[in-house]
């Protein structure tokens, strides 16, 4: 377990290498002049938005949820979610990570990895609605010629293509089914199905015996979009350019699929900022200084929130098993 956690530490370590290496600091500091105190509007949106998903995320616990405060959530969530950027497995490691974080509480682990998968869930889902809803919504708003020919064959190109991995994956699973490999990887990996149908099991018990829960994290989560996407539409105003909320809000979404198709790269380097241009050039914005500026501010909230989590780590480690009384 120890040496796991190295590989963790180190991998993460090199991604966030990777990732300031990418960071150009002159651009960086140019602009953050220019934007003034402006800046701090997009890290308080962005820090309504973490408060948001950290309660949808309790309630997902059920009725052991009073067990832990919730801004002891926040930052085992926000440290969880700095892993997910930064580690190259992603949300594997991001959410093994809160798993982890979360031992010393008296909540059974369970519910803990239930509520993690259930929350997980409720995030995709309601991404993929909100993202829809504001396309329908720009698109019944009448003539979008900002909406090219081009840009929606790109975008759906690489829906394509996500579709077409995901299907080349499960086939691949199902017809490995009868080979020695898969037997082999079936036999060593037996304790972790069991513990997976446990976690359903769970999830399960959740959604019957706690619906009005369920509805208050859906809640939350939308919540969560809505205002992370005002950093936006904030952004685009600091930068003297008007987008509605709708748009923004499709602009974010967007750019979300985005990096999740870019999940293995550290930090999402080059793959956020491509999103940022595809999906403002979607709403009729096309200018290249416009989308360089907003993805350099981006950036540097990342920057930002990503010295919170080393902080709420560190943190979380020096109080130990103490943890539960904080």
């Amino acid at each position: 377990m120890k040496l796991v956690r190295i590989l963790i530490l180190l991998s993460v370590g090199v991604s966030l290498g990777v990732f300031i290496w990418a960071t150009d600091f002159t651009q960086v500091s140019r602009l953050l002049t220019h934007t003034g105190n402006d800046f701090w509007l997009l890290i308080i949106t962005t820090c309504l938005g973490y408060i948001c998903a950290t309660i949808s995320w309790r309630y997902c616990m059920g009725d052991q949820r009073n067990h832990i405060p919730v801004f002891r959530l926040f930052l085992i969530r926000h440290v969880g979610e700095t892993v997910t950027l930064f580690n190259p497995a992603s949300i594997i490691a991001g959410e093994a990570m809160k798993a982890w974080m979360l031992r010393n509480y008296p909540v059974k682990k369970s519910t803990v990895h239930a509520s993690i998968l259930v929350s997980r869930a409720i995030m995709i889902i309601t991404q993929v609605v909100l993202f829809s809803g504001a396309l329908i919504l720009l698109l019944a708003a009448g003539p979008a010629p900002v909406i090219t020919a081009g840009v929606v064959a790109k975008v759906l190109c690489w829906l394509a293509g996500v579709v077409l991995i995901v299907c080349i994956v499960f086939w691949g699973i199902k017809k490995a089914r009868t080979t020695t490999v898969y037997l082999f990887v079936a036999k060593k990996t037996a304790a972790l199905r069991a513990a997976m149908r446990e976690t359903m099991a769970e999830s399960k018990e959740l959604y019957r015996n706690n619906r009005r829960a369920l509805l208050m994290a859906c809640f939350f989560t939308f919540l969560h979009w809505t205002v992370g996407s005002l950093e936006i539409y904030f952004i685009l105003r600091i930068l003297g350019t008007h987008a509605d909320v709708v748009k923004s809000l499709l602009v974010d979404m967007g750019v979300v699929l985005f990096k999740s198709a870019g999940a293995f790269i550290p930090g999402q380097a080059g793959v956020e900022e491509y999103g940022n241009k595809m999906m403002l050039g979607m709403i009729g914005i096309h200018g290249t200084a416009i989308w360089i500026a907003a993805s350099i501010l981006r950036r540097v909230r990342q920057l930002f929130w990503l010295l919170v989590g080393v902080i709420a780590y560190v943190l979380i480690r020096r109080h130990g098993d103490r943890a539960y009384q904080l």
